[in-house]
């Protein structure tokens, strides 16, 4: 990323930060304005609905000028030059308007982007074509993986994140050893992502990028060993070195059944010592889909009924533990606390402003005093004569 993107993201970091302490009462407003002016913002943003109309606005007109290339000069779909020459314009137009004009947020920077790894990757597949369907997806994968992580150093958008460590993994699901590499690879990027996130010398849309990576080596760690993917053999199918073997040894079997079992409890474990939300997250949602898993081998009750108890238990774990927590001294335990503290947006605040809004009922307006009496003259007359007064 560039320099003052970098020092950007940091000096919004600082400033948003010093807005949750002025709502939590910590600071005042002037030290609040203080901070403010110490780290202005220099980069011209847009809020999220703005945002989005430049976004979708942006998005129109380059498939349209790309479109009408394609009219005017009638290329062969077939030849990635078309494709790659668009890919390097939109790049450029990205950094100018990341670099010179300052644009960050702005949807706009964003939307060309996005659109230039599309065609990048689209002429990636046609520059090195191939005559198997295997050898397609493996360009497709390929092509994302290379250009989502180049755009996700340069730009740190998340999405590019997403796209890396997705494409990342399927390409090593096309080996013949799929699931062993998945399984090592995630193991290896889980604590690295929460090391670089963690690294105040990463930049700060790095650092959110890994965590994202984290969160899909979790989900593809668990994919890999979890019991019902050996015995159906999901991941092994997905690859050109697929087989029609469903059946798996019991050795391995039985240690695939110990780990859907003990993988999230692991998760909540580690959650709970790093004090790190996402694998708390994730400890809860993969415990919840290994005691679903037990339904799809015993049936024990109907598969309605064993959503809505998981969905109970759930929910009467989540309402315990907050008591728990609140019951604890000062409302916390362990440095845990059920109270939202620094969360930039205060839900509670905007449910009080919705309920205020939907019972207002405005006030009859006041009728304007008038004076008892008001003079207004008349007429008299008679016999022809007539007056005023």
């Amino acid at each position: 990323m560039r320099v003052e993107e970098v020092a950007a993201e940091r000096a919004k970091e600082v400033r948003d930060a010093a807005r949750a302490w002025r709502r939590a009462g910590f600071i005042d407003e002037d030290t609040l304005s203080r901070i403010v002016t110490l780290y202005p913002d220099e980069r011209r943003r847009f809020g999220l609905g703005f945002r989005v109309l430049a976004f979708v606005f942006t998005s129109v007109a380059v498939w349209a000028i790309v479109g009408l290339s394609f009219v005017l000069f009638d290329p062969r779909l077939d030849s990635a030059g078309i494709f790659l020459f668009w890919a390097i314009a939109l790049t450029a137009l990205t950094e100018v308007q990341r670099g010179p004009l300052a644009r960050t947020n702005g949807g706009a920077e964003t939307a060309t982007a996005l659109i230039a790894v599309l065609l990048g990757i689209v002429g990636g597949v046609i520059a090195f074509g191939g005559p198997t369907l295997h050898g397609l997806v493996v360009r497709i994968l390929a092509s994302a993986f290379v250009l989502c992580a180049a755009g996700a150093w340069r730009w740190g958008d998340r999405l590019f994140f997403l796209g890396a460590g997705l494409s990342g993994f399927g390409l090593l699901v096309q080996t013949d050893q799929g699931r062993l590499l998945c399984i090592v690879a995630a193991l290896l990027l889980i604590p690295a992502c929460f090391s670089a996130a963690r690294g105040i010398e990463h930049a700060p849309a790095h650092r959110r990028g890994a965590i994202i990576l984290g969160a899909v080596a979790i989900l593809a760690l668990y994919a890999a060993i979890h019991i019902w993917s050996w015995d159906q053999r999901l991941i092994e199918g997905m690859g050109e070195f697929s087989s029609s073997e469903t059946t798996v040894a019991p050795p391995f079997r039985w240690l695939s059944i110990l780990a859907t079992a003990l993988l999230p409890a692991g998760f909540l474990a580690m959650g709970w010592r790093r004090r790190e939300p996402l694998l708390l997250y994730a400890g809860l949602i993969l415990t919840g889909l290994s005691v679903a898993t037990i339904r799809l081998y015993h049936s024990v009750m109907p598969l309605s009924l064993a959503l809505i108890l998981i969905g109970a238990v759930c929910l009467g774990l989540g309402l315990w533990a907050r008591r728990w927590l609140r019951a604890g001294e000062k409302g916390e335990r362990a440095g845990f606390t059920a109270d939202p503290l620094f969360d930039n947006s205060n839900r509670t605040d905007v449910i009080k402003s919705v309920v205020a809004m939907a019972s207002f009922t405005p006030s009859a307006q006041a009728t304007p005093a008038r004076n008892a009496f008001e003079g207004g003259g008349g007429r008299f007359g008679g016999g022809g004569a007539t007056g005023g007064f």
